[in-house]
């Protein structure tokens, strides 16, 4: 099985954002295994979160990115808090959620 490692926290605090403003965030990862790493999919917790991730195998100890942009277009003012859970053939956890939350002002 394949290692994912994230260079940063898995769940992102934005702090105070514009209400039509879309933001992004990009979650690091490296393949710490010797073997490819395949993300299988990706279940963003709603339509507002837009989610880029690498759709080919990540080659082992090579550095990608999971990218999500969210738009708060249209949205009432107050907390958001916003998931993904990433399925992959990486060992220990699964599936992996990663986290964005914020405050639309």
């Amino acid at each position: 099985m394949a290692e994912m490692t994230f260079m940063s926290d898995k769940d992102h605090e934005f702090g105070d954002i514009a209400e039509h403003d879309t933001i992004r965030y990009s979650f690091l990862f490296r393949n710490t295994s010797q073997v490819p790493l395949i993300l299988d999919k990706v279940e963003p917790s709603c339509g507002c979160l837009k989610v880029i991730y690498p759709k080919y195998p990540v080659k082992p100890d090579a550095v990608d990115s999971i990218c999500f942009f969210y738009d708060g277009e249209g949205f009432m003012p107050g907390r958001f808090i916003k998931s993904c859970r990433i399925f992959s053939n990486a060992k220990g956890e699964r599936p992996i959620t990663l986290i964005i939350r914020g405050y639309i002002e």
